[in-house]
């Protein structure tokens, strides 16, 4: 998986894209939520809120 976040992230990252990897955490209800092994904002989408709980 780190090889494909790296990856992801080298050609991503040079056109204004986002990779993060399982540390990040989505919230699907108000009392659960979801830890993809990694996620990608494509340049121009909508990225994640910066919070941490």
């Amino acid at each position: 998986m780190a090889w494909v976040v790296g990856v992801l992230r080298s050609w991503l990252i040079a056109r204004g894209g986002l990779v993060l990897g399982s540390e990040a955490k989505f919230a699907v209800t108000s009392s659960s939520g979801r830890k993809p092994d990694a996620s990608a904002y494509l340049p121009g989408s909508r990225k994640p809120p910066q919070r941490s709980e």
